[in-house]
C-alpha cells in the first residue's frame, strides 16, 4: 500500500504525521479513555449488591431474551453506537496497514474482545441491581463491535489521512479555538441523547400532538 500524502508509517508500523507526531498514542489514549467511559456507563449508578459466585453465575446462565417494545428502542440502539467507536478505535491501534493477515487477525481478536467484554459487562450488571441483564444487550453490543471494524476497514485510514492533514492545519490553532471546537462537538453529541429514534408516522403525529416535536430550538 503505497503512503498517503500527509502521513506515513514509521519502521515500528505507527502513523505518524509529516510533523512527526503520532496519531497511534493518540489513538491509545482516546481508546483507554473510551473504555473507561463504556464501563462506567454500564455499572452507574454503582449501587454494588454482594451475591455468592454460585447466585451469579445461576442467574448469568438464564439470562432472558427480552421481547422489546417501542420503549426499549432507544437502549437497544444506544447499546449498538456504545461498541462502534470502542471497536473502531481498537482495531484502528492494532491496525497493520502493510500485512492482510495482521490485519484480518486483529479484526477478529477485537471482535472476541468485544463480545467477551459485553458479557463481561452483563455478569458484572447482576451485582448492580438498578442495571437490567439481558441477551438483548450483548447481541446490541455484539453487532455495535461488529458494525466498527467494518468501518475501520472502509474509512479506517482514510479518517488517520484527514487527521494527519486536519493536525498538520491546526498546528498553530490557539488553545481557545481547540476548546470552541471540542464544546460543539459535545453539543452536538448531547443533543443527539437518548437516542429515541422515531421512523414510526403514527408516532411523529402523536409526539407533534403532545409538543414533542421541536422544529425551532
Amino acid at each position: 500500500m503505497g503512503r498517503a500524502k500527509g502521513i506515513r508509517i514509521s519502521s515500528d508500523k505507527q502513523y505518524v504525521t509529516e510533523g512527526g507526531t503520532t496519531l497511534h498514542n493518540a489513538l491509545v489514549y482516546v481508546g483507554l479513555a473510551y473504555l473507561v467511559f463504556v464501563i462506567y456507563g454500564s455499572l452507574v449508578p454503582l449501587e454494588f449488591h454482594a451475591r455468592s459466585w454460585d447466585s451469579a453465575w445461576q442467574a448469568f446462565m438464564a439470562i432472558p431474551y427480552l421481547d422489546l417494545g417501542i420503549g426499549s428502542r432507544a437502549d437497544w440502539v444506544a447499546n449498538i453506537l456504545l461498541f462502534i467507536p470502542l471497536a473502531f478505535i481498537w482495531l484502528g491501534i492494532l491496525w497493520h496497514p502493510s500485512s492482510m493477515v495482521m490485519r484480518l487477525l486483529a479484526s477478529f481478536a477485537i471482535l472476541l474482545l468485544a463480545v467477551a467484554l459485553d458479557v463481561g459487562i452483563e455478569f458484572t450488571q447482576l451485582f448492580f441491581p438498578p442495571r437490567t441483564v439481558s441477551l438483548n444487550d450483548i447481541i446490541a453490543e455484539t453487532i455495535g463491535g461488529c458494525t466498527g471494524i467494518v468501518l475501520w476497514w472502509i474509512y479506517g485510514e482514510k479518517l488517520l489521512r484527514w487527521l494527519s492533514r486536519w493536525t498538520s492545519a491546526k498546528g498553530n490553532t490557539g488553545l481557545p479555538e481547540h476548546l470552541l471546537q471540542l464544546y460543539l462537538f459535545r453539543l452536538f453529541a448531547y443533543n443527539l441523547l437518548p437516542l429515541d429514534l422515531t421512523l414510526s408516522p403514527v408516532e411523529i403525529y402523536h409526539k407533534w400532538r403532545e409538543g414533542r416535536v421541536i422544529l425551532i430550538p
